[in-house]
């Protein structure tokens, strides 16, 4: 199988205190890999979606493509988005 053929489900777990994150490889119904990301030492909002983001971005390029994304706890994301947002404006 072709490496730009393979899709993949990222999933989180997402606090203020650290973003948990497993991949899982669609095409081959396989585990690839899981980690989190520390988000303790980051004070500012903008700091902690700014390593977040850069992590994602890693993870999107070591797995070609990420076509699906599942998120445990939806209202912590919603908080932290709408916090990132209030903070913006």
């Amino acid at each position: 199988m072709e490496a730009d053929t393979e899709k993949y489900l990222l999933g989180l777990d997402v606090s203020t205190f650290c973003i948990g994150f497993c991949i899982w490889n669609l095409t081959e119904n396989k585990f690839e890999t899981a980690g989190h990301i520390p988000l303790k030492k980051y004070k500012d909002w903008l700091d902690k979606v700014d390593h977040v983001c850069y992590i994602l971005n890693e993870l999107q390029k070591n797995t070609q493509t990420i076509t699906h994304v599942a998120i445990e706890d939806k209202e912590s994301v919603m908080r932290f988005l709408i916090q990132c947002l209030l903070y913006t404006t």
